[in-house]
């Protein structure tokens, strides 16, 4: 299956205008069906302030709720805030929602099963290492992040044989962020997904090792599987250097030292500058790195290159981190 333009998989146009209009935009358009522009930028207005006080709203509302219930998820949230999103949003057409459930289907077999060979135990000695990271990386979840690398190569004239490796990377290091993001020094949660967190069942000791696992290999992940054949090294290694970037002091870990610092606060404390950096952080920076991923294995152009980043930081706050 074709692959669209990533915005129309994601993105309604009313959507993607509504987008433009918000903080997030800093006067940077949203790209629609053959690469025209929408959604012009304006100045702040009363939808745009609703939208602003909603997020303060539901970031305030996740952290003192997940402190009352060990269960609280972020999926039970957007449904308790489904009413006020929903006033706020313009009415979307199920276009271009439809043809992301298509291409989100079509990939999925080959997703899961590029996972399950991804990591597979040895020897005895590190069998339960493998399961526990196995446990996580094979737990479900919307597979939204390898499917955009997939997406954006295919877009540029690539193939998924070309993009798969990064594709499983990408999924590695969500799934290690998910871990982490569980373990009592952090969030403290029990369940992810309807069952036990991967702490629950290994402890925390072997959790933390199978992050740490999941993290490593997902860099030798591309640069051993990743055929030579058919991707340049240069691209593959240019593809490595924005893994780093997307995980460290501005990305992942950086997005959840932010969270942790804003937790307690109370709602009107949280700046929306530091409501943007944590979404920036801990959402964008790994959609940003799975949609150029995508395209420079692919041979896409700089500017290509510059139009996905911004795609990708449009719709950063708006797909959960937690799923």
């Amino acid at each position: 299956m074709r692959a669209t333009f990533p915005s129309e998989m994601f993105l309604s146009s009313e959507d993607a205008a509504f987008i433009s209009s918000g903080p997030l935009s800093a006067g940077v358009a949203v790209f629609s069906r053959g690469g025209a522009a929408v959604g012009e930028p304006r100045s702040e207005s009363a939808c745009h302030c609703s939208w602003v006080t909603e997020r303060r709203r539901w970031h305030g509302t996740w952290r003192s709720a997940r402190k009352q219930s060990e269960k609280c998820s972020l999926y039970a949230l957007d449904t308790a805030t489904a009413g006020s999103w929903a006033e706020l949003r313009p009415s979307a057409s199920k276009t271009y929602a439809g043809e992301a459930r298509k291409f989100l289907a079509a990939k999925r077999a080959s997703i899961d099963a590029a996972l399950s060979e991804a990591v597979v135990a040895s020897s005895a000695m590190n069998a339960r290492l493998a399961d526990a990271m196995r446990y996580s990386l094979l737990a479900g979840g919307k597979r939204v992040r390898p499917a955009l690398v997939l997406a954006a190569c295919d877009m540029f004239g690539g193939v998924d044989e070309q993009a798969m490796p990064t594709a499983v990377a990408a999924e590695m290091v969500h799934t290690m962020s998910l871990i982490h993001d569980d373990l009592p020094a952090m969030d403290n949660d029990d369940f992810r997904r309807g069952r036990p967190t991967n702490h629950k069942v290994y402890g925390e000791d072997v959790a933390i090792l199978a992050g740490d696992a999941l993290l490593s290999e997902a860099f030798a992940h591309i640069a051993e599987k990743t055929p030579t054949s058919i991707v340049p090294p240069i691209r593959t290694l240019e593809v490595i250097r924005r893994l780093g970037n997307c995980v460290g002091l501005h990305g992942l870990a950086a997005g959840q030292a932010l969270d942790l610092e804003a937790e307690g606060k109370p709602v009107d404390e949280i700046s929306l500058r530091t409501l943007e950096t944590i979404h920036l952080y801990k959402t964008a920076a790994l959609l940003r790195f799975c949609v150029t991923a995508g395209a420079i294995l692919a041979g896409a152009a700089t500017d290509d290159l510059n139009r996905v980043e911004s795609f990708a930081n449009k719709i950063g706050p708006r797909i959960p981190s937690r799923g």
